[in-house]
């Protein structure tokens, strides 16, 4: 009778790139002897049940982890998860914990997942070299039983469901300003005359915008002056034909800043590095086993929310608890 629940929630983000991870870590237990009330606990009294001391939760058979990544939504290359298996396999924390790491011969890739194997490492030429007299400090993990009329849970698998997003830095929009118009002459006189005037006003400012566009640059900085023109009155002014800029054809119209944040945002997405992409994996795994990270434990790496009451090393200290035995 095998049960799932999950361990915790949480989101990471790294100073070298522009990415967060979101996290979700969930486990499968399955008790050793008949436990009646396993199904009757919720997810949060089985994990105070399971991190108490007062039950054994060891390293069930076949024990494994599974990464499951997406980018922008998207699973991962073959190459990407490529990379990403041999730089978690490589990994310096496996030998702190005593564990070896492995891919399975037969198993079937799926797109953006990845399993990893997980067993203990085989330390007896270690322990035979070094002289301790510590009780249980020359005795393998792998051997190491519960004592007497303790219940016994097996953890099963570990599932880390991993989803990273680009983060789009949010740029307020100009807004236009509108001018209030009304149905009589005098009204319309002075909306159109002021209008005008804050045309003019603004024409250094429309000119400088208009200047990072490709293709405007051409114009050279002699054509924003304008020659003095004898002074005309509002109902004459409006009478002729807006003038037009040399480049319409180009332009069309006044690029608003709507138009501008539409450019932007058809600019292609932002790669993330391999190695940023592993700094964030490496820290999810900490967080799932740990429960709690610092910028000392993995610099760079910062966590913006968490939920993790509960680690793998507080459920299972016998195989993610580095020197419980010693």
């Amino acid at each position: 009778m095998r049960k799932s629940i999950e361990l915790g929630r949480a989101v990471l983000s790294t100073s070298t790139a522009n990415f967060e991870l979101w996290l979700r870590t969930l486990i499968t237990i399955s008790p050793q002897q008949k436990y009646t009330n396993l199904e009757q606990l919720d997810a949060s009294s089985t994990l105070s049940l399971l991190s108490s001391g007062d039950v054994w939760v060891g390293r069930g058979h076949g024990l494994y982890i599974d990464l499951d990544i997406t980018l922008r939504g998207q699973h991962l290359a073959g190459e990407q998860l490529q990379q990403l298996s041999e730089a978690v396999l490589e990994a310096p924390a496996w030998a702190q914990l005593n564990l070896k790491p492995s891919l399975p011969c037969d198993a079937v890739h799926k797109p953006g997942k990845l399993r990893i194997m997980i067993d203990h490492f085989d330390d007896t030429a270690t322990l035979a070299a070094s002289q301790r007299h510590r009780v249980l400090s020359n005795i393998p993990a792998s051997d190491v039983r519960p004592p007497e009329g303790i219940s016994v849970f097996s953890l099963d698998s570990v599932v880390l469901c991993m989803d990273v997003f680009e983060l789009i830095p949010r740029k307020t929009a100009a807004t236009a300003k509108r001018l209030k118009t009304s149905t009589t002459g005098n009204n319309l006189s002075q909306s159109m005359e002021c209008q005008y005037i804050d045309n003019a006003e603004h024409e250094h400012t429309d000119t400088l915008l208009l200047s990072s566009v490709p293709g405007f640059s051409s114009l050279s900085a002699s054509s924003t002056l304008k020659r003095p023109r004898a002074p005309v009155s509002p109902e004459k002014r409006f009478a002729t034909s807006p003038i037009r800029p040399p480049n319409e054809d180009l332009l069309g119209s006044r690029l608003s800043s709507q138009a501008l944040e539409t450019r932007k945002q058809q600019l292609p997405p932002t790669d993330v590095r391999p190695t940023s992409m592993q700094a964030l994996i490496d820290g999810a795994l900490r967080l799932s086993i740990l429960s709690s990270i610092n910028g000392k434990t993995l610099p760079g790496v910062k966590v913006k929310a968490n939920t993790f009451g509960t680690g793998l090393a507080d459920l299972a200290p016998t195989v993610w608890k580095p020197g419980y035995l010693s």
